[in-house]
């Protein structure tokens, strides 16, 4: 087995929501606008929170005609091909968050779910709004939902696993929730490298040097896999030399 590199959209440290160029034409719509959580990426193992910086008036205004376009679109009724609206409906709350209407974003996360009923972008949206405005229970289970939804997906597995280390402060169930993730995905780098990560802070650092090593032997001009095993391998040095002897091996990661 290889390492299997995450192919799921871009997204998951939180910046804010970029401004989008439009064209001309008047039904020319932008990249779907990725949810806020969606917007923070497998960086450091961990999700950022959004940002509470005031957006300057140009991508307010951006962002406002961006909201608009689609409105006009999704009322006209023209899908250019697409299934549904949902990832429009996506967008448009995406927009609405950054511009800190957080009650317009629910409403248009709800509109996406009812155009498709497992859209995960719109699950990611709608758990980062209620983590935001402290509601735990809520955050959990859309987190557990997508999960449910697409068991293979790494992403909902890293939120959620990130959402019991860095909120709840529940270790266990962290680190539980990676490896059933891990196990899920066949180990997706992505996650394996959170997990890592998670494993350092944890102070768990063989098993950390171990899944960085699963990296390196898979990609050898992986820097940063290279610089953590450097950092951990005085610390371990003894456990390396007792599992070298007993021929244990790192994990063994996927790529697609």
């Amino acid at each position: 087995m290889f390492l299997k590199n995450n192919t799921v959209q871009e997204g998951i440290v939180f910046v804010v929501i970029s401004v989008v160029v439009f064209g001309p034409a008047f039904f020319f719509i932008p990249q779907p606008q990725k949810s806020a959580l969606e917007k923070n990426r497998l960086n450091n193992g961990t999700y950022q929170a959004a940002s509470d910086a005031v957006l300057p008036q140009g991508e307010q205004k951006s962002l406002r005609n961006d909201i608009e376009i689609i409105a006009k679109r999704i009322a006209a009724g023209n899908k250019q091909g697409e299934e549904t609206f949902a990832p429009q409906y996506v967008h448009m709350a995406g927009a609405y968050e950054a511009l800190g209407m957080t009650s317009q974003a629910k409403n248009a996360y709800a509109r996406a779910l009812l155009e498709d009923a497992k859209n995960s972008d719109a699950f990611f949206g709608m758990a980062h709004i209620a983590l935001q405005e402290g509601d735990m229970k809520k955050t959990e289970d859309l987190y557990r939902q997508v999960i449910a939804f697409y068991e293979k997906d790494p992403r909902g597995y890293a939120a959620l696993a990130d959402f019991y280390a860095n909120t709840l402060k529940d270790e266990e169930r962290a680190r539980t929730t990676y490896l059933r993730g891990l196990l899920a995905t066949n180990n997706t780098v992505s996650l394996a490298r959170a997990y890592a990560l998670f494993l350092e802070e944890s102070e768990r650092n063989y098993e950390a040097y171990l899944y960085w090593s699963g990296i390196v032997k898979e990609d050898p001009q992986n820097q940063e896999a290279r610089a953590h095993m450097d950092a951990l391998r005085p610390s371990v040095q003894d456990a390396i030399r007792a599992s070298e002897r007993a021929g244990k091996t790192s994990p063994r990661l996927q790529k697609k």
